[in-house]
């Protein structure tokens, strides 16, 4: 039978494009994309919400993300090594106190800002997040959009700082210190890496979900936010408390990696009938 030239081509046009395919459905697979399970990712811990990983990156959630349930999990990407939010000594920097909760600190006003007003005073952290912090002022002010350079640690201030005499742009308590709230997560590899290595980062950056961006509540745009792993590869969210778990499979390969060719072997001799 003869073939014209146009007609081959088209055939190997054909297997061209069958080839490709297959290349390509074997690169998705090989990419585990989606990822509903993280095999190709790093999880974030998920016990029962009381280990200090997750208590670190709770704290740090946005409200619409604490209250989800079943509780998120975020699949950090694989190059992070871990996937938590916990913080690095090494980082803190020498002089620098490492801000917690409760701390007795002097602190700017956010709405003074840029003013020829812009005193230190007197307040106490009341939550900490990954780029601001909350402070109540011993004035009865308060304020959730303080950054950590406009925070000075001075646990032994006076309760009356930033008034009267006290009150002044570079006023500040003898002994007061830089703070510092740096996590491992945010430079790993020497890159900015946050929104991929920080649990919290990952879950609150979930398409279509409200996040707390620059201190205001805003739903995570379209074209900066973070799918499902149902739906795509980390860095993504797994909201799926069964993929928590995963359950090995009865029977795989690696049970009869040791046999199978001798197996072989022995099925071809009795289909030929010698010994």
């Amino acid at each position: 039978m003869q073939y014209s030239l146009v007609a081959v081509l088209a055939l190997a046009a054909l297997a061209d494009a069958s080839v490709l395919k297959s290349l390509s459905q074997r690169s998705l697979a090989a990419a585990q994309a989606p990822d509903p399970t993280c095999k190709n990712g790093v999880r974030g811990l998920y016990v029962d919400g009381t280990s200090d990983a997750e208590q670190a990156t709770n704290a740090l959630l946005s409200p619409a993300q604490k209250a989800a349930a079943p509780q998120k999990v975020a699949c950090c990407a694989g190059y992070c090594g871990e996937c938590n939010d916990y913080l690095d000594p090494s980082m803190v920097g020498e002089g620098r106190h490492l801000m917690k909760v409760g701390d007795k600190i002097v602190a700017k006003y956010p709405p003074y800002r840029g003013k020829s007003d812009d005193a230190w005073f007197a307040g106490t952290v009341t939550t900490i997040s990954s780029t601001t912090c909350s402070i109540a002022y011993e004035d009865g002010d308060s304020s959730s959009d303080v950054r950590f350079d406009e925070v000075l640690y001075a646990p032994s201030r006076d309760a009356k700082w930033g008034k009267g005499a006290l009150r002044g742009n570079n006023k500040k308590p003898e002994g007061a210190k830089q703070v510092s709230m740096p996590r491992k997560c945010e430079n790993v590899r020497g890159q900015a890496s946050k929104d991929a290595c920080c649990a919290s980062n990952v879950i609150n950056k979930q398409c279509g979900i409200e996040a707390i961006i620059l201190g205001t509540a805003t739903v995570n745009p379209a074209n900066n936010c973070l799918k499902l792993c149902s739906e795509s590869h980390a860095p993504c969210i797994m909201d799926d408390p069964k993929a928590y778990n995963l359950v090995a499979p009865s029977r795989n390969a690696a049970d009869n990696c040791s046999t199978a060719v001798e197996t072989w072997r022995q099925q071809a001799k009795a289909a030929l009938g010698t010994r």
